[in-house]
């Protein structure tokens, strides 16, 4: 890393605790709304509520997919 991004990251976690407290309930409000639509809405699908992901990570097997990555 250089001094830029060493200085971008000591800014980061120094000075912008309040920015970053707003991007973590965005995240969250994102990750609910994925969970609450895949669980609600799709009863072949399901997920589990995840704690620190920026992946949702989605249950196929009730659809027995062949290939469910490529799903």
């Amino acid at each position: 890393m250089g001094i830029l991004g060493f200085t971008a990251t000591l800014t980061a976690y120094t000075q912008c605790s309040d920015r970053r407290e707003e991007l973590l309930e965005y995240l969250r409000q994102n990750r609910d709304l994925v969970t609450r639509y895949i669980n609600e809405e799709i009863p072949a699908l399901s997920m589990d509520h995840v704690e620190a992901t920026f992946l949702a990570w989605i249950d196929t097997r009730k659809l027995k997919l062949p290939a469910p990555a490529a799903f």
